[in-house]
């Protein structure tokens, strides 16, 4: 696969210019473009844009090239806008209807079994995708990019899982743990913590409550995860580390629609979600930190009053705070089921939806910046984001 900076790189060299020479058609600096060209930088494709301003003739050269790639699925790293732009160019020029799915893929994505059907892409994922590019988008404009950490497991402790589920999963835990620099003490915002390792969290509301997370990953653009802001806060900690647990099973690879779990089969996947769900307790519950409060708390016969103690020294649910006791075996199924509380239907959150407290600090920090210092106009942003015009100013509004 290819980046728009490869073909950059290849048309150059081909016509015999300097980076001097077309750095200055594309208007940036020669060290920027060196930094493109080696796949330190991403190359937008609103770049050959001011080229047509310039040198029309290299601009038809360059996006004829473009245009190969992208019809021979070649290309990657190439955000949904951008996408959106040259299709708008191509169906100018041809007078023709381009569909999307005879281009590049723009971003690689994994869905859980709940977000999509019969390749339905629902609103709220279109939303978090646009949000995710964009703000990559603008850490690339400040060159403020934050590379998380290598989190990837080793695949021979994934394979473990099958034969020894709990050695597999506390090493697993206690490897991304270690990577994230967080000890064994109980978490209290693992939302900031991903942000400030570079995986990047969105929240929005999902209709009908269809899925609970999902989790992106490209290459060009890093990790990113959603998460159901109509969900009890008691319940986001799991869905971040559940979706943390997809990120670290992938195995380095971009994290596609189409992609399958081993041999694509449905036990397959339920092995997987099974083993994401045991690494989000033992994340989150690290096996000796919760021994010592068992046995601080608890001591020989386990109440409902000990497990809210539990569940709210560790930020999560009463029913994971629970289940992590019998992962751990400090308890048996007999107990666990006696201790479980009745469900009478799910809880989720009251209230109206705060976009502007929904993103990320930093991505409205860099939209602001961006917006102050001319990089982008409110139409830009309200069209890029898919936006409405009071939504805009009510994350630009100092209230």
């Amino acid at each position: 696969m290819k980046k728009l900076g490869d073909v950059l790189k290849e048309y150059r060299i081909k016509k015999g210019l300097s980076q001097g020479e077309l750095a200055n058609l594309l208007g940036i600096s020669p060290s920027y473009l060196s930094l493109i060209e080696q796949g330190k930088r991403r190359f937008r494709f609103n770049m050959i844009m001011e080229i047509k301003e310039r040198n029309r003739r290299i601009y038809d050269e360059l996006f004829t090239l473009i245009k190969k790639e992208l019809f021979s699925k070649k290309l990657t790293g190439v955000s949904s806008w951008e996408i959106d732009e040259i299709i708008k160019i191509l169906e100018k020029d041809s007078g023709l209807k381009v569909l999307r799915s005879n281009l590049s893929p723009s971003f690689r994505t994994r869905y859980n079994r709940a977000i999509s059907i019969k390749g339905k892409v629902y609103p709220e994922m279109e939303r978090f995708i646009a949000f995710t590019e964009f703000y990559s988008e603008l850490e690339e404009v400040y060159y403020e990019r934050i590379h998380p950490p290598y989190l990837i497991v080793p695949t021979h402790i994934i394979n473990l899982y099958e034969t020894d589920k709990r050695k597999a999963t506390e090493f697993m835990a206690t490897f991304v743990r270690k990577m994230l620099n967080l000890g064994e003490s109980p978490i209290s915002n693992l939302e900031a913590i991903l942000e400030a390792n570079g995986i990047k969290v969105f929240s929005f509301p999902i209709e009908k409550n269809r899925f609970s997370g999902c989790v992106i990953h490209s290459t060009d653009i890093g990790p990113a995860i959603l998460y159901n802001w109509n969900d009890t806060p008691a319940r986001k900690p799991f869905t971040l580390a559940h979706e943390l647990g997809h990120l670290v099973l992938s195995t380095g690879e971009d994290m596609t629609v189409d992609r399958k779990i081993s041999d694509g089969s449905t036990e397959h996947k339920e092995i997987q979600e099974s083993m994401v769900n045991d690494f989000a307790s033992a994340f989150l519950m690290p096996e000796t930190t919760y021994r010592y409060y068992w046995y601080n708390i608890v001591g020989t016969i386990p109440t409902r009053m000990h497990i809210n103690i539990l569940k709210d020294i560790f930020n999560v649910s009463y029913s994971a705070a629970l289940y992590r006791a019998v992962q751990i075996d400090l308890i048996n199924f007999d107990t666990y089921h006696h201790l479980k509380l009745k469900r009478t239907g799910r809880f989720y959150r009251q209230g109206d939806f705060n976009l502007k407290e929904a993103l990320p600090q930093r991505f409205v920090y860099l939209l602001l910046r961006a917006l102050a210092d001319g990089k982008y106009t409110k139409e830009e942003v309200k069209k890029r984001l898919r936006l409405t015009k009071r939504e805009l100013e009510r994350i630009i509004s100092s209230e």
